[in-house]
């Protein structure tokens, strides 16, 4: 079995171009169909491009900033914790 992955182009269409895909097992097969005659590139990209991006690549943070931004968030959200738990103990120090 390979371990190849087909990264390239996919189903695409532009104003001159229309392209579609099948894969079957190891052959890739393409089907072009020419909308217009009077193009002088179709600029077909080299990869697909997904279209539905997750919401981690959408941010545009690398992987390290992403872990950077969650142990500040997490140490805030502790700090706030503690903070609202010595402020009720001491209240109710005061209290009794």
């Amino acid at each position: 079995m390979s371990s190849f992955k087909f990264a390239g182009l996919k189903d695409f269409e532009n104003n001159f171009v229309k392209v579609k895909f099948k894969a079957s097992g190891n052959s890739f097969q393409y089907s072009v169909q020419v909308k217009e005659n009077d193009f002088k590139k179709a600029e077909l990209p080299l990869q697909y491009v997904s279209s539905n991006k997750s919401a981690a690549s959408q941010t545009g943070l690398s992987p390290v900033m992403r872990i950077i931004l969650i142990i500040v968030i997490a140490l805030l959200g502790s700090m706030s914790a503690y903070f609202m738990a010595a402020y009720i103990c001491r209240r109710r120090k005061i209290d009794l």
